[in-house]
């Protein structure tokens, strides 16, 4: 009998959480293991802008396929502590927008940190005061640790297979309705 994170179905096939060797140890990407890691944060995470993807070759010639990502001027613009609002966290900010922008109420609490407006905020919280960093810092690629493990996030529509017009943003015409293929074509919005 193998190991399994998760409880045994009486239907369908159940996710493998195994190595394929019959180890009892959970699979390091899956989703039981992901859970395991973000039980305790101890650290804040950062945000980040995907700029495409690139390959990096070991030494015995295995081709590893990496994403290429830029922090663009990452700062603490804020922390949440126990005693003011119940919970540990950490308030993170990438990019930078005019200050004619932004509204005032978020002009005042950049004001007040002493930083410069950001395009956008994430708020990570962490386990306890040791993972608080302080207000201003900014966070570099060294924030991370060599070997850490990181949980990915990203904003995406999800269309899914949404067929040819999609990355055109155009709306499709004739056939039946809900046949996306090729035909007569119009942008969304005009007649």
């Amino acid at each position: 009998m193998s190991f399994s994170s998760t409880p045994a179905r009486s239907f369908g096939l159940r996710p493998k959480r195994v190595s394929s060797s019959g180890s009892p140890h959970l699979l390091i990407d899956s989703r039981a293991a992901a859970l395991t890691r973000r039980q305790l944060p101890t650290r804040s995470g950062v945000l980040a802008f995907k700029k495409g993807m690139t390959a990096v070759y070991l030494p015995d010639g295995t081709r590893v396929p990496c994403t290429v990502l830029y922090l663009d001027r990452v700062q603490v613009t804020g922390i949440k502590d126990v005693k003011n609002h119940g919970y540990w966290a950490v308030q993170v900010g990438l990019g930078w927008r005019r200050p004619s922008n932004v509204g005032r109420p978020m002009l005042g609490h950049y004001e007040k940190m002493g930083v410069s407006p950001k395009k956008l905020l994430k708020e990570f919280r962490v386990a306890g005061e040791e993972g608080l960093l302080p207000v201003g810092e900014e966070i570099k690629a060294d924030h991370f640790k060599v070997g850490q493990f990181v949980d990915v996030r990203a904003d995406c529509k999800g269309k899914g297979f949404a067929g040819v017009g999609f990355p055109f943003g155009l709306e499709l015409e004739g056939g039946r309705e809900g046949e996306r293929k090729e035909g007569d074509w119009k942008f969304m919005g005009q007649g």
